[in-house]
């Protein structure tokens, strides 16, 4: 293979990590390994584990991982030496001796049972005390690798060292994405990220379930769209001037109520732009816009667990709490708990004085606030 394609390999790597496999495959083949792999080492602690490999046992990666990276002598070795650094090719043979390698509990358990006895390696990163690095390895039965092989190596690191960056920064961009998305799954109201054109970017799951029920709003073709042609018209403007740079701040969205087929209350609407460099680390290559979307009509479910914990509440009054957040009135908390109506007023009234709301519907609209505390309800 060649070497340009074996740069190749490692860029796709670094964009599809299921092709870290075909990487080391084709690695292996490049320095006439048996075997290859990409490995962590905690020097705290001498442990380590493989992330990815070809041609290894995988009950082999397992016990390396539990036991054998404790007592790694090319790895301790390198590290006694100050060498286990980037960018430092070692070929096992001059890390530890093969006359001495052979007598050690890991080619004895380890190594010559899977056939690794022979390593050629390198250390890609070294933050602290945690180092990854990529192996190559051969049995016994094969000669130790060479100047030759090293050369590729070498040759190799720099794009392997950039390819784990990109890998490292789209992984912690997905991590923050879906983080990001469970977050905004708790918000009671429905947040939507659409494109300059209406696409649909993201739903929560409150947006979700409104856009379900296609009354007002709906994703048609891909697009957030409004029922009322009025509307839509209204709405991909907001959308449009979000997006766009060029328009004046206080031009820029808006604000409509979007009438619904159904005859229920219109939906409130809010759109405003997202700042235009974390759309484009986020979500998409292009602008974003939210889309803040409220049903007057949604009920709001809590949880009355999490009421006793935010506010101190007992169990009675956290159920209280809950109900009233559910939209039920006093007579019907007190009928459903089988109360008297004073009592559930003296109730409502410590629970007023543990969350420091004027009243009522200050209370409601308080608790309603929790974000983990809502689930929706018909």
């Amino acid at each position: 293979m060649r070497f340009s394609m074996l740069v190749d390999l490692v860029y796709d790597a670094a964009l599809e990590p299921a092709r870290w496999s075909a990487f080391l495959r084709a690695f292996a083949a490049a320095v006439g390994a048996d075997g290859a792999a990409l490995m962590h080492h905690d020097l705290r602690d001498a442990r380590g584990a493989v992330d990815q490999s070809f041609g290894i046992d995988p009950d082999g990666l397992r016990r390396y991982a539990e036991r054998f990276a404790t007592v790694d002598p090319w790895l301790g070795a390198a590290e006694a030496r100050g060498q286990l650094q980037p960018e430092i090719v070692h070929i096992g043979e001059e890390l530890v001796p093969h006359s001495e390698l052979v007598r050690t509990e890991f080619y004895a358990d380890f190594a010559k049972p899977i056939g690794t006895t022979r390593s050629m390696s390198t250390v890609l990163r070294r933050d602290a005390d945690v180092a990854a690095s990529l192996s190559a390895l051969r049995p016994d039965s094969r000669e130790p690798f060479s100047e030759r092989n090293r050369r590729v190596v070498r040759g190799l690191l720099p794009h392997v060292q950039r390819a784990l960056r990109v890998h490292r920064r789209l992984a912690g961009l997905e991590l923050m994405k879906q983080s990001l998305g469970a977050a905004l799954d708790r918000v009671p109201s429905g947040v939507v990220l659409v494109d300059r054109n209406g696409t649909l970017a993201f739903a929560n799951r409150a947006a979700e379930t409104t856009l379900r029920r296609n009354d007002g709003l709906a994703v048609v073709r891909g697009r957030l769209t409004a029922a009322d042609r009025h509307d839509d018209a209204t709405l991909l403007r907001l959308i449009w001037t979000a997006a766009e740079r060029h328009v004046e701040a206080s031009d820029r969205g808006g604000a409509l109520r979007v009438s619904r087929p159904s005859m229920r209350r219109p939906l409130s609407v809010l759109v405003v732009p997202v700042r235009r460099d974390a759309a484009r680390d986020m979500w998409t290559s292009g602008e974003l816009v939210a889309v803040f979307v409220n049903d007057p009509d949604r009920r709001l479910a809590g949880d009355p667990d999490l009421m006793r914990t935010v506010w101190r509440l007992t169990p009675t009054e956290a159920t209280i709490a809950t109900l009233l957040v559910a939209g039920h009135g006093v007579p019907a908390i007190a009928n459903r708990l089988a109360i008297a109506l004073p009592t559930v007023r003296w109730h409502i009234k410590n629970i007023l004085a543990k969350t420091g709301a004027k009243n009522q519907a200050a209370l409601v609209a308080l608790l309603a606030a929790t974000p983990e505390a809502h689930g929706a309800t018909d």
